[in-house]
């Protein structure tokens, strides 16, 4: 068997395929194709240090290689979280790509390919993006519900559920950090938003802690294939509120979905979960918003780190959008508790991002 490396690659850093890598790429491919020749292309990655590569394997048929080259702890627990998670909803549903084969460090998965074409790029195709929703909330239901069921929470690689921690320190925290301090280079001396970000968090936290949340639902990780919604970018799934993904899908920068889509959408979650989980809709009409809040938060932390630290461009003309949609959220709220980031916001939107 001999690998054909077919268009452009990284001609440096993690995702280099060295005849090492190549090495490993072919072990794993041998058992499952009898071609002389396989033919491999790098594709794009998103926001994750992981790489992704299609391969050829004869007939027409192709399959998806993730590489992690991380080998410190945290990137080897997150193998196993991308692995463990997987197989087990695999057991229920056909929401996530089916996995083929994993090298024995879990750092080389081979994957069923799900083509290329997102619901984001269904919308900025110019197309009519609603007519996915329906079946995206059905099947985002089905993940929240047949995911937590025997659901084990040593598999998730960073806390084990979506929990204070979370809220504090990887949302409200790498607000204040990245998008604040590091991303607009503001001197924040004169807004304590300690008192807001406590009032976010207890509020979130009446939410029960019920389903299985991907944490990251967004249309970049929404495919389509064969007309059918499939997800991918499971590896941060974890228990959390049933609000926080459908937050994410609502509040998502990428796609500027209308109000009535968005109440529709929210009215179609609210009408399967009720019938499939009800009791996960416990205080959802006081805590849903305060969840879009701090997934609001945690947008516009993630994008500053990855336009400005790891150097990827393409999200920082979304920081603007995810600005605006959280200070309209907290305008709209008009909640004294939160007059600060409120105030914030206003000057931020004034300052920084005035048409």
């Amino acid at each position: 068997m001999k690998f054909r490396i077919q268009g452009p690659q990284d001609s440096e850093g993690d995702c280099f395929l060295s005849k090492e890598i190549v090495n490993q790429f072919e072990k794993m491919i041998s058992s499952l194709s009898s071609e002389e020749e396989i033919i491999i292309s790098q594709l794009r990655g998103d926001g994750s240090q992981r790489c992704f590569y299609r391969v050829w394997i004869g007939d027409g048929k192709s399959l998806i290689i993730m590489y992690n080259p991380r080998k410190d702890t945290f990137g080897l627990k997150e193998n196993a979280s991308y692995v463990e998670i997987a197989n087990h909803l695999s057991k229920s549903t056909h929401v996530l790509p089916k996995i083929y084969a994993y090298s024995q460090d879990l750092s080389i998965v081979l994957l069923e390919d799900l083509g290329d074409l997102r619901l984001y790029d269904i919308y900025h195709s110019g197309q009519d993006v609603s007519r996915y929703y329906g079946d995206v909330v059905q099947n985002l239901v089905v993940f929240q519900t047949m995911g937590i069921k025997q659901f084990d929470p040593d598999w998730c690689c960073q806390t084990k559920s979506y929990n204070r921690e979370v809220m504090l320190e990887y949302e409200c925290k790498y607000f204040l950090n990245a998008f604040l301090k590091g991303y607009l280079k503001m001197d924040i001396d004169s807004y304590d938003l300690s008192f807001d970000f406590e009032h976010i968090i207890s509020v979130a936290q009446e939410a029960p802690v019920c389903v299985l949340i991907h944490r990251d639902f967004q249309s970049r990780n929404i495919m389509v294939k064969d007309g059918k919604i499939r997800f991918v970018d499971w590896q941060g799934a974890r228990p959390g509120p049933a609000g926080y993904d459908l937050a994410s899908l609502l509040v998502d920068p990428y796609v500027n979905l209308n109000r009535s889509l968005r109440e529709r959408v929210k009215k179609d979650y609210l009408k399967t979960m009720q019938v499939e989980c009800p009791q996960a809709l416990k205080s959802f009409e006081k805590t849903f918003e305060y969840l879009l809040l701090l997934r609001n938060l945690q947008i516009l932390g993630a994008f500053s780190f990855l336009s400005k630290v790891r150097g990827k461009q393409f999200f920082e003309q979304f920081i603007p959008i995810a600005a605006r949609s959280l200070y309209e959220s907290l305008r709209l709220l008009r909640n004294k508790n939160l007059k600060n980031l409120t105030n914030l916001m206003a000057h931020v939107m004034d300052s920084y991002f005035s048409v």
